[in-house]
């Protein structure tokens, strides 16, 4: 299967909707997914990053999983692995924040596909295997200074995207981006 192909899956299926959707919400995952399926990745990210902010688990889950599988490289990044790495975990972090099982998932694998346990990863992954709510997984994870809270991380997006000249976000599709089927596409 294509790399666009399974973007674009992953930008129409990626998670169950953990939170109330809007038909506006329905609208721009729609246009985000036919910006990937075109390479728009700055097209898609400006869509799909305003729902993020607003706290909407399914926006963060399909951000994460577009760094992964797309390479998507959010406003400011230059696309390195570590930034890439940093940027997936903390919107899948917080995706993972209302229980979403897809995203959870994903998180995981994340978190087992590499070295991250002392940082704070391998308890993060007690946490979720445990019957924890995730919200407090998070909270644990924001606390043991694994990722920053989503407002922090807002700001940090929003400086770049307002600096003159920075980066606007950009893919590399099949340059860097994972040839294999999305780990949220495995969960029914």
């Amino acid at each position: 299967m294509k790399l666009r192909t399974i973007v674009m899956i992953a930008f129409i299926t990626a998670t169950a909707i953990a939170c109330a959707q809007t038909g506006d919400w329905g609208a721009a995952k729609a246009q985000a997914a036919t910006a990937i399926d075109s390479g728009d990745c700055a097209g898609a990210w400006n869509l799909v990053w305003p729902w993020a902010r607003k706290g909407n688990i399914e926006a963060r889950a399909i951000l994460a999983t577009g760094v992964v599988a797309a390479g998507l490289i959010p406003p400011g990044g230059h696309g390195d692995a570590i930034s890439q790495f940093r940027h997936s975990v903390i919107l899948a972090v917080h995706g993972a924040a209302d229980g979403d099982r897809a995203t959870t998932v994903f998180l995981r694998a994340l978190i087992r596909d590499n070295l991250i346990s002392d940082m704070g990863g391998d308890r993060l992954k007690r946490c979720l295997d445990a019957d924890t709510p995730p919200r407090t997984c998070v909270a644990g994870a924001i606390n043991d200074g694994f990722v920053p809270d989503f407002e922090d991380y807002s700001r940090e997006i929003d400086a770049y995207t307002s600096t003159p000249d920075a980066p606007a976000a950009s893919c590399r599709l099949g340059e860097g981006a994972l040839e294999q089927p999305l780990p949220v596409q495995q969960v029914q």
